[in-house]
């Protein structure tokens, strides 16, 4: 018996394809606008980034006329910049400087006397200040080597400690500062201090004393002065002036001059005490009129 065919249903005449060719002519003018609309799409992107690279431009552009323009930036150079270095502002002239270092800045060191190998640092609380940083060190007694590694382990960046060997059986212990500059000076305290002097580190400082104007043959005559004076008045003079004691005694209407020895440095401090006492009024016996 001979199959049935029904157009549509089976695909004996290539129905289908021949129905998706119809279809796909159909289509040709949605796919176009289909393309079409992806070159808009592209061509907005394409667009909105060249819009945004020129307002960054724009931008850009501004600060070349504002005070952030990177033009007005100033740099400096030095000829040693492990000496010093430095920073110029937008504000600072062209100009070239010359600085001569006088001495350079370096960090406080004390280096104790020779002392025997087996010296050992007693115990206590041992203080050590770097400008306004402490270090503490509550030490239980030890060897010079035992101390010093202690030191380094507390010190930090603060402070630092070395054991020098200085000959036959002997020994020196080193404590430096590891800041430079005068302000950070090393100071010892509690225990420190003490140790220190021991040690030989440090000392005591002497006191230096000039003694100056012990004679009466020092005192000079009192510079001339052209000032009004009531007539009567005795003269100012330094004849009445006496010495006893490292002191000095100035009547009424006594001067001197006295010179300070050369040896008696600008640095040092100069303190003269005064102490007034109670003399005789002659104001009364000069205003007295003679009797005629």
């Amino acid at each position: 018996m001979a199959g049935i065919n029904i157009p549509g249903v089976t695909d004996q005449y290539n129905t289908n394809d021949t129905v998706e060719k119809l279809m796909k002519v159909e289509r040709i003018p949605l796919t176009r606008e289909q393309d079409s609309l992806k070159t808009f799409k592209a061509q907005k992107d394409a667009w909105r980034d060249v819009n945004r690279k020129m307002s960054a431009l724009r931008d850009s552009v501004k600060t070349l006329y504002s005070y952030d323009n990177p033009f007005n930036n100033k740099l400096s150079s030095t000829t040693d910049e492990y000496a010093i270095t430095a920073d110029a502002g937008r504000a600072a002239s062209y100009d070239s400087f010359k600085i001569d270092v006088i001495q350079p800045a370096t960090a406080d060191r004390f280096l104790s006397s020779e002392l025997p190998a087996d010296s050992t640092v007693p115990g206590g609380t041992y203080t050590f200040k770097v400008a306004d940083k402490t270090v503490t060190l509550r030490w239980n007694g030890g060897t010079l080597s035992d101390f010093s590694d202690a030191i380094n382990k507390r010190g930090g960046d603060i402070l630092k400690s070395l054991v020098i060997g200085a000959g036959a059986g002997k020994k020196t212990l080193l404590i430096e500062s590891l800041k430079t500059g005068e302000a950070n000076r090393l100071t010892f305290e509690d225990d420190a201090k003490t140790f220190a002097v021991s040690s030989g580190m440090i000392s005591p400082v002497k006191n230096s004393t000039s003694e100056f104007g012990t004679m009466q043959t020092e005192f000079r005559p009192a510079p001339a002065e052209s000032v009004t004076e009531q007539s009567g008045m005795p003269k100012i003079s330094n004849g009445n002036i006496t010495v006893a004691s490292k002191t000095v005694t100035i009547p009424p209407r006594s001067g001197f001059s006295l010179t300070i020895p050369s040896n008696v440095g600008s640095n040092q401090h100069l303190v003269f005490t005064l102490t007034k006492q109670p003399v005789d009024d002659i104001t009364a016996e000069l205003n007295k009129v003679p009797a005629t």
